[in-house]
């Protein structure tokens, strides 16, 4: 992406939040009229209707919503607690380091991206003063009006990179294959009322952006009766769908979809990194596929939303450690400094880099879905070599760390897997167990 765009982005933001303080805040080109007093509340409202003109929704979670304007190739995302603001700033941080990790490798279709992070906003001088009036009565989103959310948008927000939408072939064959008739007929109704009304928080086009990454999962079923809320917009693969999905898409259509193995692959390489490079413990990250950025009407793998990811190494410490060893600061054979203890941080400073790894495989195995599981022996062949592989190219990047210091990753990294093994183990003993019970 070119200098200039991004130059221009941070221009406009900036200015977005001067106009803002002014309360004249305008969407671009749209000329402002002579403001109120700034303590009027009609004025103050008045001027956030104009900065949210032509504003699309396209998501949300527990943590914020996702917005954008039309034909741009940025997202913002707005916190929607006032009190969330600096985890919106550490994510944001991971954002720029986890895409500067990526970004410099090569293209490959087994590899997951990482947005980049263009600009962070703190809040507003107005957040959490600003009001519509009918706060009683906002309700659920389904029963908001679009208003209800202007507030939000002076909360902390940043500004990242727009993941591609899926071409709609794909969503309407994800519909086709997996969602049962009485449910696509429903969807279709609800889509059209949706857009008849002018409804600006239903997304806008195909209501598939993103397929979800389940490779762990095995309790999808054939069919989708029901559609939990939440999950229309970037509904689940599991290993089974996506097999059938990527051979009805090679048929139909000629798309080709990445390989099971590429994606396992990828899903190996993008944690190793995270874990080794960033320094975090990549807590409810999500893996999706999306629309390709630089190739129209293909598809691509994404790693997306830190918001509830901490670090657990020193962030750069491996780069740092290998710089001064290279410098003559520190000598490779220096144990001082580089005792594998004293890289982690936080709530794992604690623990020596092999407790804080069996930490991660609790982590990543209980709360995780996106990876596959060792029982499903295949698929995690190809993401366990490609997390070592990984390891091993951080390693040899940075040559200078002592041996000691590259063998305790390497048992850190081993030990990661055999936790992760025997807690499959142990779950799939419970499970074979119960089943002879019945």
């Amino acid at each position: 992406m070119s200098s200039e765009f991004v130059k221009s982005l941070e221009d406009n933001l900036k200015s977005g939040i001067e106009k803002l303080k002014d309360n004249v805040i305008t969407h671009e080109g749209a000329l402002s009229e002579p403001s109120r007093p700034r303590s009027d509340p009609a004025n103050q409202v008045k001027s956030l209707r104009h900065f949210c003109d032509g504003l699309i929704y396209i998501s949300e979670g527990h943590f914020g919503r996702v917005f954008t304007y039309p034909l741009q190739t940025y997202v913002f995302k707005v916190v929607k607690n006032l009190e969330s603001g600096e985890k919106l700033r550490e994510e944001f941080k991971y954002y720029e380091q986890g895409h500067s990790v990526i970004s410099k490798l090569p293209v490959s279709k087994s590899r997951f991206y990482i947005p980049r992070a263009y600009n962070f906003r703190p809040p507003s001088p107005l957040s959490g003063r600003i009001g519509t009036g009918n706060e009683a009565e906002k309700g659920t989103l389904k029963q908001r009006k679009p208003e209800s959310m202007w507030p939000d948008l002076i909360n902390p927000m940043m500004a990242i990179e727009l993941i591609p939408s899926l071409h709609p072939v794909i969503g309407e064959a994800y519909q086709g294959l997996f969602w049962s008739k009485e449910l696509q007929e429903a969807q279709s109704q609800t889509q059209r009322r949706s857009q008849s009304q002018g409804n600006e928080l239903e997304p806008r086009g195909n209501n598939i952006r993103l397929l979800r990454l389940y490779f762990g999962r095995e309790d999808i079923p054939s069919k989708t009766e029901y559609l939990h809320p939440g999950i229309k917009s970037d509904p689940p693969l599991d290993i089974s769908r996506y097999t059938l999905l990527s051979d009805h898409l090679k048929e139909n259509y000629d798309l080709i979809l990445p390989s099971i193995k590429e994606v396992c692959k990828g899903m190996g390489e993008v944690l190793a990194l995270l874990h080794w490079k960033v320094g975090i413990n990549c807590r409810d990250i999500e893996l999706v596929l999306g629309g390709s950025n630089t190739r129209p009407h293909d598809v691509a793998l994404y790693a997306m939303d830190f918001n509830q990811c901490a670090r657990w190494i020193k962030p750069n410490a491996l780069k740092e450690i290998n710089d001064h060893c290279l410098s003559g600061v520190l000598q490779s054979d220096s144990h001082d400094v580089e005792l594998p203890a004293g890289l982690t941080i936080d709530d794992y400073s604690h623990n020596s880099l092999l407790e804080g790894s069996r930490r991660l495989a609790k982590l990543i195995y209980g709360q995780e879905l996106y990876y596959p599981r060792p029982h499903q022996t295949v698929p995690d062949d190809h993401f366990k070599a490609s997390y070592r592989i990984t390891v091993e190219e951080v390693l040899a990047e940075f040559s200078a760390l002592s041996v000691q210091l590259q063998e305790a990753i390497r048992d850190a990294a081993r030990a990661f897997f055999y936790e992760y093994e025997r807690l499959d183990k142990e779950k799939m003993d419970r499970k074979h167990h119960l089943g002879r019970l019945m």
